[in-house]
């Protein structure tokens, strides 16, 4: 907790030096945009794909006495996850196309300039820490069966085949009796 403490305040500091708003922008373009978007899409396929749709919406009635309205459970599974990769691939694109710059004062007036490639490196290891952490710690920490269970998720899959969507059945974790 102290590690994390120090290091948020060596951060926050730089943020308020003669150059910290260089290191906002920094920070503005490589770790409030995309990062958080990645991480949003990742939490819809794991509740919609991996939790279950089904799921989800009888937790959603077991609380509110009613299933979700179809256009939110359309949107969960369809829209919403196609939108988020559409826009993660623009993003990335207009990255590349466009590297991100930031806006320098010469001479007393305003000059847009490219961030220096260290920077861009810099601001890419900080978008792939918030973003790589995700998937290692779902790939540490997965079930023993989980071929079995992708296996059985791509045949129960509808894919636009039929309406009658069924989820595989899995046997119970083992609990640990107390005494």
């Amino acid at each position: 907790m102290a590690l994390v403490s120090l290091t948020s305040c060596l951060i926050g500091l730089s943020m308020v030096t003669q150059g910290g708003q260089y290191v906002v922008e920094l920070f503005d373009s490589f770790a409030a945009t995309l990062p958080l978007l990645f991480i949003a899409f990742l939490e819809i396929i794991t509740v919609v794909h991996v939790y279950g749709l089904k799921n989800f919406s009888q937790d959603i009635k077991a609380i509110t006495g009613r299933y979700p309205p179809l256009y939110f459970r359309m949107s969960w599974n369809y829209t919403s996850p196609t939108i988020m990769i559409l826009i993660v691939i623009g993003s990335i694109v207009f990255e590349i196309i466009k590297p991100p710059t930031y806006t320098a004062y010469v001479n007393y007036s305003e000059v847009s300039k490219s961030f220096p490639v260290w920077a861009i490196l810099v601001g890419t290891v900080l978008l792939l820490v918030s973003v790589v952490l995700i998937p290692a710690v779902a790939l540490i920490h997965r079930p023993p069966d989980w071929r079995q269970r992708v296996k059985d998720y791509v045949n129960t899959c509808t894919c636009g085949r039929s309406s009658s969507y069924q989820l595989a059945s899995y046997a119970p974790l083992p609990t640990v009796e107390t005494v």
